[in-house]
């Protein structure tokens, strides 16, 4: 009996499924046959004439028809602002809407525009919503907040418990456009709502639309072709959302913030501008914003569309997106990107060029917007200038009594400075007066450089000085002229992380930041040396290659000994690399910066010029190892435990860590008017490591150092590489030689080791327990004194590079004497396994093409001849105020001109031996 009242159960059970399923079938059929409210409304929105309201009243009827869910006034936009009707745009403009609707598009539009606009990301290592979180938490830290809002706990969906606090999207990156500013687990346009707009009060925002139904569709396929733990729909993480919800849960949330975002700017902040679009009316949109904004209408397009699920739309617009999405579904949980990457996007983005379905993160703006119909217009109507600046200038254009004074007061900035430059250019001394240039006339002026000294402007007779040398504002920014007249402090301003910061004494120089010994004082320095055989390098520069210079190019190449060498590398599509440690990498950067400085400073005075200089940045990523092992491997035998096919140089796998791990190439490109290219590149080697020098194959300079992590003590034994110095020396020499005497158009430069300025003996660093509890830099001590080594404060390594380089090389005989010293020739055995040599590299890891190279190359020969510069530039940097710290006395802070000197005396180096690169 009891099995019969289970079965009639089962079956009774089985039929309601049935019949509600029929039901829904029914009801689905019924409902799919009616007209959806939005495609409605979408078709007849912006109707003014005089039957609209009567189709308000049809379209009312056909919603209570469809009894949609989602047709509510928080589905669908309000009507259009209307322009007449005291309308205030005002930058910046900020999107409130969500992901997957309209920030590309949002993005896309201005930036086709013209202006400065960001998406997702407000630096290329952080996002914008991670920069918030970040403003707010510090309010949170100092007590001004209650810590109920903080992104760590779930607030309520109205936001009734947010802390009261502005943040400013302009100190996370400075922009006209912010198109998207959440991040998948973080909104601050919902947790910060009233933060950001206490913060903008005046600023326009956007809220975006589009059908729910088709959102949620959206969401749900977004990136294609991934596992659905990282669909977009399953990675938003949000107040009031519940974790992989349904359509209902996303209409609901939706609702709730739109109507927030409506109450909150209507009764607490009237002064902002909300502007509400449908992404989904297309030309209606554009018409709309072209006109609110007056913005050329054809700026406007979806963009970032996934074409697998709307194959049968246009491709060139599509369904707009999350760009951040697809690069975070592989790491979600990091907010920050390469640097390569970033690198790349804002290359592609500067060149113009766009691939399907990814827009770059950042678009630089213009200086002229395109208004409607192509018309163009000036992107700021004036310049915004600190407030001693204007000052500065509203004084210097009162009229005068004087009429030759009223009439160059009445002479803009840029017309002064370009009569200057012409008056400099035209006094070039271009032609020597005894004919041409001779290496002899080089080697002259390089030993005078090398006899040469610092000589400081200080705060008292700087604004002689200017008067005296008015070109001279061409060559400093506007704050850098301020701390030399005394009138603000030059570490004020907390510029110093920033990332185009090139500002002297307060930019970023490889790991360090800043000038922070207790002897620094901003002054103007130059180094002083008797000129009288000093060669224009002008001439040998513009005459040999026909360059065709504008007039406001010739005082910065007059001056920048830095933009001349990498001129000369340009002309010949050459490329520079320096191969050491954290000294190299501050030389390194102490180019870039000096490129970037003068690119910034001649578009600065001189906007309406060509451009002298275009820099660019990036990383390449380096995989030369196998499986990781000991590091006493790694150094002592140079080999790892095979991968299968024994090879060393084709692994995949990241090296072990450490010192001795390149992990990737640093690269900085010089484009110049004509189309030359120069390329600078940094290879970290603390210590000599023959599975770098693969990678220079394509160096036409390499300037190469070891030193300073070796002991300074007995054998010098390498912190890193544990082996006596001279043992990896010899191998380093020996890949010089060999490097120049591959190819004519190469060149080897081993660089001196630099001066330290601890409180010790000879400079050197020992520990901090030698050092004094209150320590700071301090002048060498003992630079007449001399040891078994060498002259004791002049850095031991010295010493030992001058002895190997007697033992192994001959001056050159082709300099006359003062400067034979600076070239030695080198015969090497390029086949020697008795020091770590690359050639013994190659065999204990069975590199067997690269041998067989080396071999057919070679012939039956195994020695090898080249030649080895001598860069000496001890006595440049033998300066205690210019460190980064008290406590660090070997690493500098940025002053161009302390690497310009260096750099002067490269170029000069390089001419007077008469090998061009």
């Amino acid at each position: 009996m009891a099995c019969k009242r289970r079965t009639f159960a089962a079956i009774a059970f089985i039929t309601s499924i049935l019949m509600t399923a029929i039901n829904i079938h029914l009801l689905h059929r019924h409902t799919k046959a009616l007209p959806s409210y939005n495609e409605m409304f979408r078709a007849h929105y912006y109707r003014t004439d005089a039957s609209s309201s009567s189709l308000l009243r049809h379209l009312k009827q056909k919603e209570n028809e469809a009894k949609s869910e989602y047709t509510s006034e928080c589905f669908r936009p309000n009507p259009r602002l209307k322009l007449k009707e005291n309308v205030t745009l005002s930058f910046p403009v900020i999107n409130l809407g969500f992901p997957k609707m309209g920030t590309s598009s949002i993005h896309a539009f201005f930036g086709c525009a013209g202006y400065r606009s960001m998406h997702f990301r407000c630096h290329r290592s952080y996002a914008c919503a991670e920069c918030l979180r970040k403003q707010h938490l510090e309010h949170v830290r100092d007590g001004n907040l209650n810590t109920r809002g903080s992104s760590n706990s779930r607030i309520d969906v109205d936001g009734s418990n947010v802390g009261r606090n502005k943040v400013d999207l302009t100190k996370c990156g400075k922009s006209d456009v912010y198109s998207q500013i959440d991040r998948d687990d973080y909104f601050p346009q919902m947790t910060l709502l009233e933060e950001i707009l206490a913060g903008h009060p005046n600023a326009t925002y956007f809220l975006t639309f589009r059908t729910m139904e088709k959102w949620y569709h959206s969401i749900s396929h977004w990136p294609p072709d991934v596992p659905d733990e990282l669909l977009l729909k399953n990675r938003l993480f949000a107040p009031g959302l519940k974790y992989g919800g349904n359509l209902t849960h996303y209409a609901k949330w939706f609702c709730n913030h739109v109507t927030r975002v409506r109450t909150l700017m209507k009764k607490k902040y009237p002064h902002a501008t909300l502007v509400e679009i449908d992404i989904e009316d297309n030309s209606g949109t554009a018409e709309y914003i072209s006109d609110l904004f007056d913005l050329d209408q054809g700026c406007w397009g979806r963009a970032n569309m996934n074409f697998g699920l709307h194959g049968d739309l246009d491709k060139g617009g599509g369904d707009d997106g999350d760009s951040s999405s697809s690069s975070s579904s592989s790491s979600s949980s990091s907010s920050s990107s390469s640097s390569s990457n970033a690198t790349a996007n804002t290359t592609a983005e500067k060149d113009g060029v766009k691939s399907q379905g990814s827009m770059p993160w950042f678009i630089m703006g213009k200086n002229m917007i395109r208004g409607k119909n192509g018309v163009m217009r000036p992107r700021y109507k004036e310049m915004d200038l600190p407030p001693h600046i204007v000052a500065m200038l509203d004084q210097m254009h009162k009229n005068k009594a004087d009429g030759s004074q009223s009439f160059i007061d009445n002479t803009s900035d840029e017309e002064r400075e370009l009569t200057m430059a012409q008056n400099a250019h035209r006094n070039m001394p271009l032609m020597p007066p005894n004919g041409a240039i001779s290496s002899e006339d080089y080697c002259k002026a390089l030993l005078a450089h090398t006899n040469g000294h610092w000589e400081q402007t200080s705060p008292e007779s700087f604004q002689t000085y200017i008067k005296d040398n008015p070109s001279m504002r061409q060559q400093l920014f506007p704050k850098e002229r301020e701390w030399l007249k005394g009138n603000h402090p030059w570490y004020g301003y907390g510029t110093c992380k920033r990332e185009k910061n090139v500002l002297m004494y307060n930019g970023i120089l490889g790991h360090q930041c800043g000038c922070g010994v207790r002897a620094f004082t901003p002054s103007l320095p130059q180094w002083q040396f008797d000129n009288t055989h000093h060669p224009s390098l002008i001439y040998n520069l513009v005459q040999s290659k026909g360059i065709q210079f504008h007039p406001s190019w010739a005082e910065y190449y007059q001056t920048s000994a830095t933009l001349r060498l990498v001129r000369k590398l340009a002309n010949a599509n050459a490329t520079l690399c320096f191969a050491g440690d954290s000294i190299d990498y501050q030389i390194y950067y102490g180019m870039q910066n000096n490129l970037k400085r003068v690119s910034q400073l001649h578009s600065m005075h001189f906007s309406k010029s060509p451009d002298i200089v275009s820099v660019l940045d990036r990383l390449i990523p380096v995989k030369h190892t196998t499986e990781p092992g000991t590091l006493d491997d790694w150094y002592l035998t140079g080999k790892r435990p095979p991968d299968g096919d024994g090879s060393f140089v084709n692994g995949t796998r990241p090296p072990p860590g450490g010192f001795g791990s390149m992990h990737s190439i640093l690269e900085t490109k010089a484009w110049f008017n004509d189309k030359k290219l120069a390329r600078i590149r940094f290879f970290m080697t603390y210590g000599w490591s023959p599975w770098n020098v693969e990678f220079m194959e394509d160096c036409n300079i390499v300037v190469m150092n070891l030193g300073l992590h070796y002991l300074p003590t007995g054998n010098h034994t390498g912190k890193q590489t544990r082996r006596p110095l001279m043992d990896d020396l010899h191998a380093a020499f020996t890949y010089l030689a060999n490097f120049t005497s591959a190819s004519q158009n190469r060149i080897a430069v081993w660089r001196s080791a630099l001066p330290q300025h601890f409180d010790t003996e000879d400079g050197h660093f020992y520990g901090w327990d030698d050092l004094p509890k209150d320590h700071t830099c301090v002048d060498l001590k003992n630079t007449n004194s001399t040891s078994e080594e060498g002259v004791v404060g002049k850095q031991v390594y010295n010493a030992v590079y001058d002895k190997l380089f007697g033992s192994m090389c001959a001056t050159s005989t082709r300099l006359s004497k003062p400067c034979s010293r600076l070239e030695h020739v080198c015969n090497v055995d390029n086949m020697s396994t008795e020091y770590p040599t690359i050639f013994k590299f190659w065999q204990d890891n069975n590199c067997t093409d690269q041998i067989e190279r080396e071999r057919k190359r070679l012939g039956n020969t195994t020695n090898v001849t080249g030649r080895i510069l001598r860069w000496d530039i001890f006595d440049i940097f033998d300066t205690i105020k210019w460190h980064s710290k008290d406590m660090d006395c070997t690493h500098h802070c940025y002053v161009p001109e302390l690497y310009d000197a260096a750099f002067e005396r490269l170029e000069l180096l390089v001419e007077a031996i008469g090998v061009k690169a």
